[in-house]
């Protein structure tokens, strides 16, 4: 949570993230990084938080923008952490 990726624009709680859907077997949500020698974020990784599943529900009219918010605040996120870093 304390990650630069989740205050780069907006201030998020990655532990107060919904997941898009849930199944029995459905684990909390997640974020794992891949970090490079000199400690860069190489790669992202959403467990059991599908952004891209929020972002197509609300360009189908399947959830609100409340219910998407933290995935576009989010992926907001990761356009201006990979823009800065």
């Amino acid at each position: 949570p304390s990650h630069p990726i989740f205050h780069s624009f907006f201030d998020i709680d990655p532990t107060q993230l919904a997941a898009p859907y849930q199944m029995q077997n459905s684990g909390p949500v997640q974020f794992l990084g891949l970090f490079d020698d000199k400690n860069r974020l190489q790669i992202m990784v959403d467990f059991n938080y599908d952004v891209s599943e929020y972002w197509q529900a609300l360009d189908i009219e399947q959830c609100s923008i409340h219910e998407a918010g933290g995935a576009v605040q989010l992926g907001i996120n990761y356009v201006v952490y990979a823009m800065t870093h």
